[in-house]
């Protein structure tokens, strides 16, 4: 392509913020103290939330990860990142593990635009 004059184009590189930080935002306590290693499972799970390219648009994927064995225990897929996304995977998550959930310590750095406080120890604490 040098040799006759010619190069490609490159679309400017497009990042979807999922992380909005509040710099006088109220945050929980750290339950862990920032030690990612539990003594057992089903006793620390994460989440995360991704962006994929599909189509003419984008999807948000929520991942919960259980720390102790490393496996994704729960996921959903939506057009959205709302509270909806990360309960529909924790749901997962919970049917996942025979809803052997009690005393978990769930962090995530998730919190949309729209959050109800409490909502996800709200739905935790339904399952016991």
């Amino acid at each position: 392509m040098n040799e006759l004059g010619i190069a490609g184009l490159s679309p400017r590189a497009f990042v979807v913020k999922t992380t909005i930080t509040q710099s006088q935002g109220v945050y929980p306590r750290d339950l862990v103290k920032r030690v990612f290693t539990p003594a057992r499972i089903n006793m620390i799970w994460t989440s995360d939330i991704t962006y994929l390219h599909c189509g003419d648009g984008l999807a948000y994927k929520c991942s919960i990860r259980d720390e102790y064995s490393g496996r994704v225990v729960g996921w959903a897929i939506a057009d959205h990142m709302r509270d909806e996304l990360v309960i529909a995977a924790l749901t997962m998550a919970h049917m996942t593990r025979a809803e052997q959930t009690k005393g978990i310590i769930f962090l995530t750095p998730i919190v949309a635009r729209n959050s109800i406080p409490g909502l996800y120890a709200g739905n935790a604490a339904s399952w016991g």
